[in-house]
């Protein structure tokens, strides 16, 4: 048995050949166990999925930053990378980082401070990035979630 296999198998997991896990396991008050997957040096992310938040029936909303959109995407020429957030509905903490594209690597540790401190999306909108760096998509995700979130506050009033 390779170690991909004992990995997969200790945390329930299947994981492609050459994945690896490459953050320590960490665990949180609330009895999860999150973790960072390195699929290749493009693919990165931290906390929970859509599937998972949605089959536990946990009320949540996504906030996009496409590569696009920022100075230093374009600068690096990557016009499909993005980052995901995916952000409590209920008391807009920070459930999941997704990134994927030029430097996603880098970008999921801003997420995972945010996740183990409990901070809320509201810290993000509120925190100043440098420009133009990738570091300043987690402003434009935390802007476009606050907008869906409040969208349907609207709606629910």
């Amino acid at each position: 048995m390779n170690v991909e296999d004992e990995v997969s198998r200790a945390i329930g997991v299947k994981f492609q050949p050459l994945a690896i896990i490459v953050a320590t396991l960490c665990y949180f008050g609330l009895g999860a166990v999150w973790f960072t997957l390195l699929k290749g040096p493009w693919e990165e992310g931290i906390g929970r999925t859509e599937e998972q938040l949605t089959s536990a029936a946990i009320p949540y909303e996504v906030g996009i930053s496409r590569y696009r959109e920022l100075a230093r995407g374009q600068i690096l020429g990557d016009s499909n990378g993005m980052l995901k957030l995916l952000i409590s509905a209920t008391d807009h903490t920070l459930l999941g980082v997704h990134a994927f594209g030029t430097g996603a690597t880098e970008l999921v540790h801003i997420g995972q401070l945010l996740m183990t401190t409990g901070g809320t999306v509201e810290v993000l909108v509120d925190t100043i990035f440098n420009y133009p760096t990738l570091a300043e998509s987690y402003k434009v995700a935390a802007l476009d979630a606050m907008n869906r979130l409040r969208a349907v506050e609207r709606l629910a009033a």
